[in-house]
C-alpha cells in the first residue's frame, strides 16, 4: 500500500487486517482512538471492527489479511 490522504471507513467482515508500515507515518482511526504507526509499527484490526487508515505524507506499508479455514 502506498498512501497519502485519508481513505473511506471500513470493517474486516471476514477476516483480521494486518498493517505494517515500512516508510512513513500511518494513522488508523478507529471509533474510539486513533493508532498511529511509524516504520516497523504492525496493528492488527480485528474482524468486524471499523477503521479508517489514513497519512498526511506519503507512507509505504504492507497489508494481509488471514481467514479462518
Amino acid at each position: 500500500m502506498q498512501a497519502n490522504g485519508e481513505t473511506r471507513t471500513a470493517a474486516e467482515r471476514d477476516a483480521d487486517g494486518l498493517f505494517m508500515v515500512v516508510s512513513g507515518v500511518l494513522t488508523i482511526q478507529l471509533r474510539d482512538r486513533d493508532v498511529v504507526l511509524g516504520p516497523n509499527d504492525v496493528f492488527v484490526v480485528l474482524k468486524g471492527v471499523e477503521h479508517c487508515p489514513k497519512a498526511d505524507t506519503e507512507m509505504h506499508a504492507l497489508l494481509s489479511s488471514s481467514r479462518e479455514r
